[in-house]
């Protein structure tokens, strides 16, 4: 079996207008691939930057995720979901989806955050909620879905890759 090791962590969030940010983390992993160590979800603590010094948010949330497969269909990908305290209560903020880079090395990766356009929530009358555990979901026309930006997630990654070149 082909083996995949991904050490990584989520640096900051940057561009992020609000007090209290928390980073959470999930590796999608599906059919064909089997976790041989490592947790696929993590999250970290609230930040509230206080200090000029660092820009952002900052996190530094490390995770490390030992995998096997026999193929290549459904590469993993990392979701990055952002929220906030409001009154106590957590709230989806903005999210990102990652692809975990298909060959060696080292890389540091900037992304945009999205969520739910406020003024529909506010249509609506509430506060959109992720399917449990998930990213956002919307049954319409995905192209109809109002967005907006939620600043920008900065990862980083080191990806080990082992036995692909011979299995084809």
């Amino acid at each position: 079996m082909a083996e995949l090791f991904i050490h990584g962590q989520i640096l900051r969030a940057l561009n992020c207008p609000v007090k209290n940010l928390s980073a959470s983390y999930k590796i999608t992993v599906q059919e064909g691939w089997t976790v041989e160590a490592g947790e696929i979800t993590g999250q970290s603590q609230f930040d509230e930057p206080q200090c000029s010094e660092y820009e952002g948010h900052v996190f530094n949330l490390p995770f490390e995720l030992h995998l096997k497969t026999t193929t290549l269909s459904y590469w993993p990908t990392l979701l990055i979901k952002l929220s906030t305290l409001d009154n106590g209560q957590k709230q989806l903020y903005g999210q990102s989806e990652f692809h975990i880079p298909m060959k060696n090395g080292q890389f540091k990766i900037k992304n945009g955050a999205w969520a739910v356009s406020r003024q529909i929530v506010q249509r609506e009358g509430g506060v959109g909620r992720a399917q449990q555990g998930g990213s956002v979901v919307y049954e319409g026309d995905r192209a109809a879905l109002l967005t907006e930006s939620a600043g920008d997630i900065e990862i980083e990654l080191w990806i080990h890759t082992n036995g692909f070149a011979e299995r084809g």
